[in-house]
């Protein structure tokens, strides 16, 4: 039996909402939480019992103060967080260069 995954949702418009419909249908995911800074979506987290914030970086970075602080236990692994990692740079990379950049391209730089 795999492990259940926890995912994040950005945003609680039309598209966040069928994303979280859709994760909670799925035997293998559950959201842990919302970001959007609206008044719908902090209601729409406290309806479902997620995790809202307004902003999900600060979010992540009080939680990582949290596990390193040894007060939060980690919400996954650390090879899913380097993967995470190689993903947000390839995102800003290709944001910031107008060009196509995949998470592999990242990996070889890295190598």
């Amino acid at each position: 039996m795999s492990a259940i995954m926890r995912i994040g949702v950005a945003g609680a418009g039309l598209i966040g909402r069928k994303h979280i419909e859709s994760i909670e249908t799925s035997p293998d995911g559950v959201v842990a939480g919302i970001a959007d800074p609206s008044a719908e979506a902090m209601t729409l987290a406290a309806t479902h019992h997620f995790l809202w914030s307004l902003d999900p970086l600060v979010e992540q970075l009080r939680h990582v103060l949290g596990v390193i602080t040894r007060r939060e236990t980690p919400l996954i692994s650390v090879e899913d967080a380097a993967g995470t990692l190689v993903v947000v740079k390839a995102v800003r990379e290709a944001a910031q260069t107008g060009a196509r950049v995949s998470p592999g391209q990242i990996m070889e730089q890295t190598a």
